[in-house]
């Protein structure tokens, strides 16, 4: 007997990992190019995840990535509110006072966004990184 086919639900979820995991590595490579040294990946805290952490200079980034197909739906940045904002700066200081962090990041951090905005076609997308948010 065969396993049942994935529901609709199930097949937009995998489509989301992928294009959030296919926009989080365009933000990596941009943040490299912009002198950045990428820490951590994919952070889990008890908060929440922080998709990236970096260095630039003295001061530790906790950078958080949306990508969207298109404008459609508004722009990727669009989703990043107070709330999450909130959760971000919960999470950048569990990873500071964490073992992680000791010799690598000083008290100076800032909370970023990367918003990815792909085109019809695969190879073209565009790159807007939003340093120093507040709510």
């Amino acid at each position: 007997m065969r396993e049942p086919l994935p529901g609709l639900d199930e097949m937009n979820k995998c489509a989301k990992q992928r294009l959030g995991a296919f926009g989080e590595r365009i933000a990596r490579e941009h943040l490299l190019k912009s002198g950045h040294v990428v820490l951590a990946l994919n952070y889990r805290t008890p908060f929440g995840e922080i998709d990236i952490v970096s260095r630039h200079g003295n001061v530790t980034c906790f950078v958080e990535v949306k990508t969207r197909r298109s404008r459609g739906y508004g722009y990727p940045e669009e989703k990043v509110n107070a709330k999450k904002i909130e959760t971000m700066k919960k999470s950048a200081l569990y990873f500071i006072q964490g073992e992680l962090c000791h010799d690598r990041c000083d008290k100076d951090y800032r909370l970023d966004v990367i918003a990815v905005l792909l085109n019809r076609f695969p190879d073209e997308y565009g790159v807007t990184h939003f340093e120093n948010i507040t709510a």
